[in-house]
């Protein structure tokens, strides 16, 4: 007994000093006992955890479309895509991703070139596209960025007629009698947390004065912009949020380093309250930032940024003559930890996904697993087999920035919190 009350007694320690966890990472070397013991440790009632899985853009080109197209009812399975993910998206308190496609229905779009749908330039995609996305248990999708309007206006509102009526929540875009872009505040195991989502690009295409409501577009740092995404900002706190999540479609498409404006614009989102920044574009990755931020209230409070999260899943794939990793992807796990009513970032785990193609499939794959399961890597082509190697070998470069601390487990990268902090 002596023993155990010694044990926890450290375990108490440790978990105020702010000791972290890697959630789905059970079986990881060391972190499973650390894990176990730390479940065991009697929380305070003011001490609340959630876990934020977040990933970058949920594309659907035409071969994903060709390989789940049924011929006899044309009807569509896209179920395959996801099976090797969805056990971790089981283990999220809260799933959320980029929305980079519309759902206007089978010829509704501009073009109608695959069984009535399209792909780029202008994205239209199934609605079994989104049912998946559902079963596979996404709770909320971000819906503005730079193909919005790929199927006009209506394609914008039929995407959110599908996605209500599935129970998907969505940030970015509003539908008809809406006042403004929607944003949510959900309550997840107590924590309130609030999401909006903006992009600086709609490809082009523009709004009569009328609809501009429809889209949360900031197409430029000035003023103007910024005083609306403070309001933007303020009106989540006032609904009592414990921290806020921004999704931002910015930067330069297949740019590997953040530019100088995404830079910008996370300076001045953390310094209006902003908790996470989970951003997409680029559809490669770069790098993620941690960072302790004080505001007015001269609280210090840890913050994350992800510049680009890329793609999730898409036909994009690696090529020697451009050598951009257009098919790696990473499944964000945000830890977020209110103690005594200070919210902050406590871990962040990072998981880096391939997406690979087989003759009846496309689909995403965390690496990990793949090197891990003797089975599911037997499936893969010698051409997989090097790029999910590759990826162990090189994600850490692409995400994490010089002098960041991280230990690599094994299913995942692994940030400590008050690692950053020495």
């Amino acid at each position: 007994m002596r023993n155990l009350g010694v044990l926890g007694a450290l375990l108490l320690g440790l978990s105020s000093l702010g000791a972290l966890s890697c959630q789905n990472g059970a079986n990881a070397k060391g972190a499973g006992a650390i894990q176990d013991s730390l479940n065991c440790v009697e929380k305070g009632p003011d001490t609340l955890t959630v876990h934020l899985t977040a990933v970058g853009d949920l594309m659907a080109h035409r071969w994903q479309m060709e390989r789940a197209y049924n011929k006899k009812d044309s009807t569509f399975d896209f179920s395959c895509e996801f099976a090797s993910v969805k056990p971790h998206f089981d283990k999220a308190d809260y799933l959320v991703g980029n929305l980079e496609t519309t759902f206007a229905g089978r010829n509704k779009g501009r073009a109608k070139a695959t069984f009535g749908y399209s792909c780029f330039p202008f994205f239209n995609a199934p609605e079994a596209f989104g049912e998946e996305l559902k079963s596979i248990g996404f709770d909320l999708l971000s819906t503005i960025n730079n193909h919005s309007l790929d199927s006009r206006v209506s394609g914008l509102r039929s995407t959110l007629h599908l996605l209500d009526s599935l129970g998907v929540k969505t940030v970015g875009t509003a539908d008809m009698g809406e006042k403004a872009p929607r944003m949510e505040v959900v309550d997840v195991k107590g924590m309130k947390l609030g999401f909006f989502a903006f992009t600086m690009s709609l490809n082009g295409f523009t709004l009569p004065d009328s609809l501009e409501y429809s889209v949360n577009m900031i197409d430029r740092i000035d003023a103007k912009n910024m005083a609306r995404l403070r309001s933007d900002v303020a009106s989540l706190k006032s609904q009592g949020t414990d921290a806020i999540v921004a999704i931002v479609h910015f930067g330069t498409e297949y740019q590997r380093k953040p530019n100088d404006e995404q830079r910008r614009m996370v300076d001045s989102l953390f310094s209006y309250g902003v908790d996470v920044v989970l951003g997409s574009h680029p559809h490669i990755l770069q790098q993620m930032e941690v960072r302790t931020v004080v505001r007015e209230d001269s609280v210090p409070r840890r913050c994350v940024a992800f510049y680009s999260m890329g793609n999730f899943i898409s036909c994009q794939r690696w090529k020697p003559t451009h050598n951009l990793s257009k098919d790696l992807g990473v499944i964000a796990d945000v830890e977020l930890q209110k103690v005594d009513g200070v919210t902050q970032v406590n871990s962040v785990t990072c998981k880096p996904t391939y997406t690979y193609w087989h003759p009846h499939c496309i689909g995403v794959v965390p690496v990990f697993d793949a090197l891990a399961d003797s089975l599911l890597y037997s499936t893969m082509n010698d051409y997989d087999r090097k790029r999910i190697h590759f990826a162990v070998d090189e994600v850490p470069g692409f995400l994490f920035p010089k002098g960041m601390k991280f230990k690599q487990l094994d299913d995942c990268y692994l940030i400590d919190g008050k690692d950053q902090d020495e």
